[in-house]
C-alpha cells in the first residue's frame, strides 16, 4: 500500500530553529508511520505543503503545485493529513476516489473564535474558514481529534452536515520531541512556544512579577500579538542546541489561557514540552490535558497557594510516556490504516456546487496576475497560525 501524507515543514532538525505545532505534528506522525510501515511493507510519500514563503514542498496557492499534488495522489492508495491549516487547503485538490484520514488536531472554528476575540476578522476571512472546514468534514473518511472534548464537538459538526457515519479517533499530542528527554536543574522560568491568540500575556505578567523569565519562540510571522514585558529575556526562535542552554537555567515552564472555546476543546503542547525537558509545568487547568496532569500531580496551577512548587519530574515523564507516547497516541490512526475505506458521503447538489465555487475562487486567486503573498486568504492563515496549538 502506498500512503500519501500531507504535512507542513520544514521538519525539526538540529539546524532548524522554527518549530511550530504543525511541523511537530507532521514530524511525529511521519516517524510513527515509517516505523509501522516497515512491519507491513508499505511506502510513505510525504508531501510538505506551505504558503509560498518556503522552497521545500508544494505551495497550496499554486495551481501548478496543486495539480502536481493531484497527480501524486492518483498514484497512492490512501491519503492522510497531519496538522492544521495548510493541509486543509491542499486536501481540496485530492481525488475523491482514495480514502482520507483527516487529522483534526484542534477545532478550526474554536481557533477562529480565539483570533476574532483579539482582532475581529473580516466577513470574507470568517466565511472562508467556514467553507474550508465544511469541505474537510465532507471529504474525511476517518478523523483524529486532539482531545476527548473535541470528539464530542466534532460529532456535533458532523451532525450539522448530516454526515456522522465515519470513525473519529482520539489522537492526542504525542509525548515526543526531537531532542533527548532530560531533567533540568535550573531555577528560572521558561515561556516557550508562540504568542498565539489563546496565550494570556497580561495574566502571565501579573503572576510573574519579580521573576527571571526566559522567552523562546514567541514571534509568529504575520501574527500581531500582545507584546512581552521588556524585562523578560527574549531570544526568539533558537536552534535546538541553543534552546537547550536556555532550558538549563530553568526549573519551571509557564503559560496562561485566554477565555474562550479553544482552551476548552484544545490541548497544550507547552505542558508536554516542559515535562519532556524536566521542567515543572505551571499554568491554567482549562484544557483537558492540563486538568489531567494537574489531577495526577504532574503540574502546578495558578490557583495553588505556591504555584512554583516542583513536581516529581520522573513520575510526570513516565506518566506522559505511558498515556501520550507515540504508540498510544497514534493507535487509532494505525488501526484504521490496516483497512482504510471510503466512508464519506457525496454532498448534496447545493453543497457540491458550493465546493466547486470555492475551488473556482481559489483557482482565480492562484492565476491572478495581481496575486500577492499578502492576500486576504494568506493573511487569515498567518493570523490564526499557532506554534503551540495546545
Amino acid at each position: 500500500m502506498k500512503i500519501l501524507m500531507l504535512g507542513q515543514g520544514p521538519l525539526p532538525s538540529s539546524s532548524e530553529p522554527f518549530c511550530s505545532f504543525p511541523q511537530l505534528r507532521t514530524w511525529s506522525i511521519y516517524n510513527a508511520l515509517q516505523e509501522w510501515s516497515k512491519q507491513y511493507g508499505h511506502t510513505i510519500e510525504l508531501v510538505l505543503v506551505h504558503d509560498g514563503r518556503q522552497t521545500e514542498g508544494l505551495n497550496v496557492y499554486s495551481s501548478t503545485d496543486m495539480m502536481s499534488l493531484y497527480n501524486k495522489a492518483n498514484n497512492c492508495d490512501v491519503a492522510l493529513t497531519a496538522g492544521p491549516f495548510h493541509p486543509l487547503i491542499a486536501l481540496m485538490h485530492l481525488p475523491n476516489s482514495i480514502p482520507l484520514w483527516l487529522d483534526y488536531p484542534s477545532d478550526p472554528l474554536a481557533d477562529r473564535d480565539a483570533r476574532n476575540r483579539k482582532s475581529p476578522l473580516s466577513n470574507s476571512e470568517w466565511n472562508f474558514l467556514s467553507e474550508l472546514t465544511i469541505n474537510a468534514l465532507h471529504r474525511a473518511d476517518a478523523m483524529g481529534v486532539i482531545s476527548k472534548r473535541q470528539y464530542w464537538a466534532t460529532i456535533g459538526q458532523r451532525l450539522g452536515i448530516s454526515a456522522t457515519d465515519i470513525p473519529i479517533a482520539y489522537v492526542p499530542i504525542a509525548f515526543e520531541f526531537p531532542r533527548p528527554m532530560r531533567n533540568s536543574t535550573g531555577t528560572d522560568i521558561l515561556l516557550a512556544g508562540s504568542n498565539n491568540a489563546w496565550l494570556n500575556i497580561e495574566k502571565l505578567t501579573d503572576h510573574l512579577k519579580g521573576q527571571t523569565i526566559h522567552c523562546t519562540g514567541i514571534t509568529v510571522p504575520g501574527l500581531a500579538s500582545t507584546p512581552l514585558p521588556k524585562e523578560w529575556k527574549q531570544y526568539g526562535w533558537l536552534p535546538p542546541i541553543d534552546l537547550d542552554r536556555v532550558i538549563d537555567n530553568c526549573g519551571f515552564g509557564v503559560w496562561a489561557d485566554e477565555q474562550g472555546v479553544e482552551p476548552l476543546l484544545g490541548s497544550r503542547t507547552r505542558a508536554l514540552f516542559y515535562i519532556w525537558n524536566g521542567l515543572t509545568p505551571v499554568g491554567d487547568t482549562t484544557t483537558e490535558l492540563a486538568l489531567t496532569l494537574y489531577k495526577g500531580g504532574h503540574m502546578s496551577s495558578w490557583s495553588d497557594i505556591q504555584p512554583f512548587t516542583s513536581v516529581n519530574i520522573e513520575s510526570a515523564q513516565q506518566y506522559c510516556h505511558t498515556h501520550f507516547g507515540p504508540k498510544t497516541a497514534y493507535k487509532g490512526l494505525l488501526e484504521w490504516l490496516q483497512s482504510p475505506s471510503i466512508k464519506h458521503k457525496r454532498p448534496n447538489s447545493s453543497t457540491h456546487e458550493e465546493n466547486l465555487r470555492l475551488r473556482e475562487t481559489l483557482r482565480k486567486i492562484h492565476t491572478s496576475p495581481t496575486w500577492r503573498i499578502g492576500s486576504t486568504v494568506h493573511k487569515w492563515i498567518n493570523n490564526i497560525r499557532s506554534v503551540d496549538r495546545k
